[in-house]
């Protein structure tokens, strides 16, 4: 195997592990979901697989879940910032 290929190789296996977290975060966002979690999903290291994501992704796994989270809460109250507002 050329450089070139282990490169594309290690490139792809990265593109995954990311994808697969996102699909597993998306699938699973009202369980608790911890890194070795998806650790496991990706059968990658811990710190691979949580890089992979990050480096595709723009954000964390724990910053991707809390968007979707508020995204959620705030569709679910109508879009209304449900906050105490101070006058």
């Amino acid at each position: 195997m050329t450089k070139s290929e282990r490169r594309d190789t290690e490139l792809a296996g990265r593109i995954e592990a990311a994808m697969r977290i996102q699909k597993y975060i998306d699938e699973h966002l009202d369980y608790r979901i911890t890194y070795t979690v998806l650790k496991c999903v990706t059968g990658y290291s811990k710190l691979y697989a949580m890089r992979s994501f990050r480096e595709f992704m723009g954000k964390t796994p724990t910053q991707y879940m809390n968007e979707l989270r508020l995204a959620k809460e705030a569709q679910d109250t109508g879009g209304e910032d449900s906050s105490p507002r101070s006058e």
